[in-house]
């Protein structure tokens, strides 16, 4: 699929943030996980906008958002970034959906923003739990150790492939490639150490918005028991297995991912 949504950027003092957006009507707002950008969402972007006005933003630190100000921030310093996003773009409250790393942002967000009507999370990224004086966890150091000795195009050409399911085309293998050697060090480096620092399941416990969550069958990154486990900490959340589905699995089954996604944020009257 070769769809282009347009990049814009907005600025609030001395803070930008870079997005795409398409479409009218409730605001959907998607945040991509920790290897990939808003440009990622080409395919929700087209596709959702009958129904929404939909906005992928770009994390700080990806694209051309400015980084976080912290050398190790936590989830709720990204939630609070997005807080002046949709600040500065007059949102008052939207539909969240948060992939992978997205969901600590989205959880962190929803805690405490009371911004957000809907939410969805999807190949929920627990966190290490790294505390203050604890040593970087092994995984998030040879992550960045790959990233200092391959740069972004060698991680993307090692890891691409992993984010998909099998069965895969190799158009989405070179989207999902072609989308992560855009990442920059700086922000990959920051978002590391949140998703070392993130608990996950600490914050969704405190959410009470209607909640969705997604996790595909072959997903190798964030086994799908985790996303189980966080739709069981969430009351009254609806849970939805993808079958087939890899880590990204809105780029794996757009199709799926998409009727699902509207379902529960746009539900037909029986």
């Amino acid at each position: 699929m070769n769809l282009q949504i347009d990049y814009q950027i907005v600025a609030t003092g001395k803070r930008k943030f870079s997005f795409r957006e398409a479409g009218e009507g409730p605001t959907l707002v998607l945040l991509h996980g920790i290897g990939s950008n808003a440009g990622s969402w080409c395919n929700q972007l087209v596709t959702l906008s009958d129904h929404f006005r939909v906005i992928a933003w770009d994390t700080p630190g990806y694209g051309e958002s400015t980084p976080l100000n912290e050398p190790q921030p936590l989830a709720r310093d990204y939630a609070d970034a997005l807080a002046m996003f949709l600040d500065v773009m007059q949102i008052q409250e939207c539909c969240l959906v948060g992939h992978s790393m997205g969901t600590l942002i989205a959880a962190a967000f929803v805690r405490k923003h009371f911004r957000t009507t809907a939410l969805g999370l999807t190949s929920c990224a627990m966190g290490y739990r790294m505390q203050p004086d604890d040593p970087v966890p092994e995984n998030i150091a040879e992550r960045l150790r790959n990233l200092e000795e391959l740069g972004p195009e060698g991680v993307a050409q090692a890891r691409a492939a992993r984010l998909l399911s099998k069965t895969a085309g190799q158009e989405q293998v070179d989207q999902v490639r072609e989308t992560m050697a855009q990442i920059r060090p700086d922000g990959y480096r920051q978002a590391m150490m949140m998703l070392a620092q993130g608990d996950l399941e600490a914050d969704a416990v405190h959410v009470e918005t209607p909640c969705l969550v997604l996790c595909g069958t072959d997903d190798q990154i964030t086994p799908e028991s985790h996303s189980q486990r966080i739709a069981e900490v969430i009351a009254g959340s609806q849970y939805q297995s993808l079958p087939g589905a890899g880590h990204l699995c809105y780029i794996d089954q757009p199709e799926t991912f998409n009727s699902t996604l509207r379902n529960f944020f746009f539900p037909q009257p029986r």
